[in-house]
């Protein structure tokens, strides 16, 4: 399934945060979203993650509206990895991995399915190692690794992330694009991410979004989308942009 948004937006007050955004967003494709602060990246990922419902427009998802889906079996299709996660209690990594298990609770105890599930998740996040020490031992990067697994034990076909690579060190952060790209290229999902970082976007995704002050200004590949000129409009930074051997860009900073 796939989500169509046509002229959505959102206000708190009298600001419009996000405004008159229209867009498909598909499956088996790994797409970025950027723009500076306060462009309305998060608050189009709530909209998708059904957590903004006063939004104006239209947000479908399938054949119905964002706002309309049961929130049970919406939760079956769509996962939410969010930026900040604080968890106070003593979980284990492992139990809170079991925790993106809910939406298929039939009972108490887990199932065979819930705990293949499980493994699965924390082998691709590279967590299975400290699968049963305390969740607030772990360190920042550990703790991301966890929640995503979490996200990847629903087995949903729609993947939001809002800055996933905060707190991982620069191997897994590479690690962690390389595996949003496999997820989308090879298993079909809708993975969508909101990042600051424009090389991990140029490097990965196949797709960038571009916002700016609630709009949407550019929608293409990378290629497409990161020149001087609109990098200079809309994050006010000079940059000079390469090609890397597979024709991908990068950005170096500065004059």
């Amino acid at each position: 399934m796939r989500y169509e948004l046509r002229e959505a937006g959102l206000s708190y007050g009298p600001a419009a945060v996000l405004d008159q955004v229209s867009l498909e967003l598909r499956e088996a494709q790994f797409t970025a979203i950027i723009g500076p602060n306060g462009a309305g990246k998060s608050t189009l990922l709530n909209i998708l993650a059904g957590l903004r419902l006063q939004y104006r427009g239209s947000c479908r998802y399938g054949d119905r509206e964002v706002r309309d889906w049961p929130r049970r079996e919406f939760s079956r299709h769509i996962a939410f990895v969010q930026q900040a996660n604080a968890i106070e209690f003593p979980f284990s990594a492992e139990e809170i991995v079991l925790m993106g298990r809910t939406p298929y609770a039939h009972g108490l105890f887990e199932s065979s399915a819930d705990r293949d599930a499980v493994k699965r998740a924390m082998i691709l996040t590279d967590s299975a190692d400290f699968r049963c020490r305390d969740f607030r031992s772990l360190s920042g990067g550990e703790r991301q690794r966890v929640i995503l697994a979490a996200a990847l034990a629903q087995e949903p076909e729609t993947l939001l992330l809002d800055e996933p690579s905060t707190y991982l060190d620069l191997q897994h952060q590479i690690d962690l694009y390389r595996l949003l790209r496999r997820l989308a290229e090879e298993q079909g999902l809708a993975v969508i991410a909101v990042t600051h970082d424009l090389n991990l976007a140029a490097a990965f995704a196949g797709r960038i979004i571009v916002l700016d002050r609630g709009r949407l200004v550019a929608d293409d590949t990378p290629a497409a989308v990161l020149n001087t000129a609109r990098v200079r409009d809309v994050f006010r930074v000079e940059v000079q942009i390469h090609e890397q051997a597979n024709g991908r860009p990068f950005l170096t900073y500065g004059s």
